[in-house]
């Protein structure tokens, strides 16, 4: 979907405030509010719109530890298999909440980490996890002192909801 100058005064509106009405947006931008309605509807079916979601403060809640976490999975003769490896190592992960940021690097055999915990012993058990993997080459830790933007990827799950995902109250 292409996206055209209103889509992007819209999108730029929600993503400050996901909760501003849409009459208030049309306002803003003097144009009727069934406009707003039509191509908020449309950015949802086409995907752009994923969703809408409450961004929460990590140290309200008590998550005071933020790690950062390169690994490098490798030791086996065939590449793809220490790819592809990385890759399961990857999907794993995903079901800890702690993990809030996953990427494979462009090398595919690396993985970048974003953990948050109440202290750094509260993720330690994944640490260990990880430095145990016989798959796990190397493995690098850096503790994050202030996060000054990007806070939003740290938002922790707090209660457990519909699919099932783990309480961290």
């Amino acid at each position: 979907m292409a996206l055209d100058d209103l889509d992007r005064k819209i999108l730029c509106l929600l993503q400050q405030n996901a909760r501003t009405p849409f009459t208030k947006i049309a306002e803003k931008l003097s144009i009727p509010d069934t406009t707003i309605h039509f191509r908020v509807k449309k950015l949802v079916e086409n995907g752009v719109i994923k969703g809408y979601t409450v961004l929460l403060s990590p140290q309200s809640l008590g998550y005071n530890y933020v790690g950062l976490i390169r690994l490098k999975i490798g030791g086996h003769i065939v590449e793809d298999m220490s790819i592809k490896k990385a890759e399961q190592l990857a999907e794993k992960l995903k079901a800890d909440e702690r993990v809030r940021f996953i990427a494979l690097g462009e090398q595919k055999t690396v993985v970048y980490l974003i953990l948050i915990g109440k202290d750094p012993n509260d993720v330690n058990d994944i640490i260990q996890k990880l430095k145990n993997d016989p798959d796990v080459q190397e493995l690098i830790t850096w503790n994050i002192a202030k996060v000054v933007k990007g806070e939003e990827m740290l938002s922790p799950i707090v209660f457990q909801d519909v699919g099932g995902r783990n309480s961290n109250v």
